[in-house]
C-alpha cells in the first residue's frame, strides 16, 4: 500500500465445479472472493479478511456463506512463528428440490485455531495446529462441536520444485439425534492425508519457450479420505 510499514492489500477468487456422469442432481458448482488486509507490525502480522461463497447444487442456488476472519502471526526468531485466528461465518441454506430439508442446516459458525511453524533448515518447514469449531444450526441434530488438529511438511526440492504433506484428523460430536435417520446421536471420526508436488512448468521447455511459462507452477497431489461414525450411513 506504500506505507513504510510493509501493509498490503489482498483480494482474490476462486471457483470449483464438479459434474457427475450419470446424475445432472448431483453436480456441484462454487464460487468465493474474499478480501483483506496485511498489516505488518514486525513482529506480529494482523491478517483481517472478509470472504462471500456461493454455492450451487443440481443447478440451483443451494448454499451463501459470509465469513469474517482475523489471523495474527507472531514471527519469534528467524525460525519459529506461532499463529492463532478466530472466524464467525452465516451460513445461508436454500432448500432446492433435491435437498428439500437444507433450510435446517441455516445458522452461525465460529471457529478458532492456534498453532506453530518452524523452520528446520532452509529446505524444511514442518507445522502444526488445533482448531475448534461451533455449529449452531435450525435443528440441533445438524449442529455440533468439531475439534481438529492438523500436521504439514514443506520441503524445497532442486529446480524449484517442492513437496507438501499433510495430515488432518477431525472429531464431530453433534447435539442431538436426527429421527429421521436413527435414534443414535451421531459422531464422526475422520482422518484426511494428502501428498502435493508442484514444479515450475518452465522446467519442461528449453530455453526460448520456457520464457513463455516464466512464474506459472503446476502441481499434482494425491488424497486419501477415511470416516468412521456412529451411523453407518457416515462412514466411508
Amino acid at each position: 500500500l506504500g506505507y513504510q510499514r510493509r501493509h498490503r492489500l489482498k483480494a482474490g477468487v476462486s471457483g470449483y465445479r464438479a459434474e457427475h456422469l450419470h446424475e445432472d442432481q448431483l453436480d456441484l458448482e462454487a464460487i468465493s472472493a474474499d478480501t483483506g488486509l496485511s498489516l505488518a507490525y514486525e513482529p506480529v502480522t494482523i491478517e483481517p479478511r472478509f470472504s462471500l461463497t456461493n454455492v450451487r447444487l443440481a443447478h440451483q442456488r443451494y448454499l451463501t456463506i459470509a465469513r469474517l476472519e482475523n489471523l495474527a502471526t507472531w514471527q519469534v526468531d528467524k525460525k519459529a512463528e506461532l499463529f492463532a485466528g478466530l472466524g464467525w461465518e452465516d451460513q445461508h441454506y436454500n432448500s432446492v428440490h433435491v435437498a428439500t430439508s437444507a433450510w435446517e442446516r441455516e445458522g452461525r459458525q465460529i471457529d478458532g485455531r492456534i498453532g506453530a511453524r518452524y523452520l528446520v533448515e532452509p529446505t524444511l518447514r514442518i507445522g502444526g495446529y488445533g482448531r475448534l469449531y461451533d455449529k449452531n444450526a435450525k435443528k440441533p441434530y445438524n449442529s455440533y462441536h468439531r475439534s481438529e488438529v492438523g500436521a504439514d511438511a514443506t520441503m524445497l526440492l532442486s529446480g524449484g520444485s517442492f513437496l507438501i504433506a499433510t495430515v488432518v484428523y477431525q472429531r464431530d460430536s453433534y447435539r442431538a439425534p436426527d429421527p429421521f435417520v436413527s435414534a443414535t446421536t451421531r459422531n464422526d471420526w475422520s482422518l484426511r492425508s494428502r501428498l502435493l508436488y508442484g514444479f515450475p512448468v518452465a522446467n519442461l521447455f528449453e530455453d526460448r519457450v520456457a520464457d513463455w511459462f516464466d512464474g506459472i507452477t503446476a502441481t499434482v497431489a494425491v488424497e486419501r479420505y477415511h470416516q468412521v461414525s456412529t451411523i453407518r450411513d457416515y462412514t466411508y
